[in-house]
């Protein structure tokens, strides 16, 4: 009987293992598919229209969009408010006052401080406004760029998650949980995991009552 469960238990483990190496491969494969899309699509578009569609804080939001997903800093909201918000702000000191150093140290602590209030923090966004600056970027066409370059890397994402069902979700949220809150309160209507808790506690209190 011992030798039994001893058997029981080193098969089960060893299920267990290979349903680990699995799903490892699975996560790696969806990773490497995100990747060469979204990187992929992006640069093949500034190759073929030579346009500046491409930028390196995009191989940054890459590591964190196809392999931390479920990072708060790798969410839809975040990417895209990140990196518009701190090239809107880099371009205007640009604008303002020229891409000497400090408007360098100006600019990125700007862009922070914006992202923290906004509550879009996506760590790429801050090099993106050390590159306007870099640049002396001081057109808001810059704007049109990055923006196809989000909608690139963020469709790779969610088709790389759709093609890959279960593996890692994506995206974990769309908005925060004040912009959930405040939603509630603006259109007078109840978040639907209160709804669900409240419904459950009502079913309780009715089996109590029988």
């Amino acid at each position: 009987m011992h030798t039994s469960h001893t058997s029981i238990d080193t098969q089960t483990e060893q299920n267990a293992n290979r349903i680990k190496r699995v799903n490892r491969w699975k996560e790696l494969i969806m990773t490497a598919a995100g990747a060469l899309a979204g990187i992929g699509g992006v640069a093949w578009l500034a190759h073929a229209t030579g346009m500046p569609f491409i930028i390196a804080p995009f191989g940054a939001s890459a590591v964190l969009l196809y392999s931390a997903t479920s990072s708060p800093l790798a969410q839809p909201r975040n990417l895209a408010g990140g990196h518009v918000i701190s090239a809107i702000i880099a371009i205007s000191c640009c604008r303002m006052l020229g891409n000497s150093w400090y408007v360098m140290a100006l600019a990125v602590t700007l862009a922070i401080l914006a992202m923290m209030i906004t509550e879009t923090v996506h760590p790429p966004g801050g090099a993106t406004a050390l590159l306007c600056v870099l640049q002396n970027t001081t057109s808001y066409t810059f704007l049109v760029y990055l923006l196809a370059g989000i909608v690139i890397l963020l469709t790779a994402a969610l088709l790389s998650a759709c093609i890959f069902p279960g593996v890692r979700p994506y995206p974990s949220n769309w908005a925060p949980e004040k912009a959930i809150d405040l939603s509630a309160r603006v259109f007078h209507h109840t978040p639907p995991v209160q709804t669900l808790n409240v419904y459950f506690n009502d079913e309780a209190v009715r089996e109590r009552d029988k």
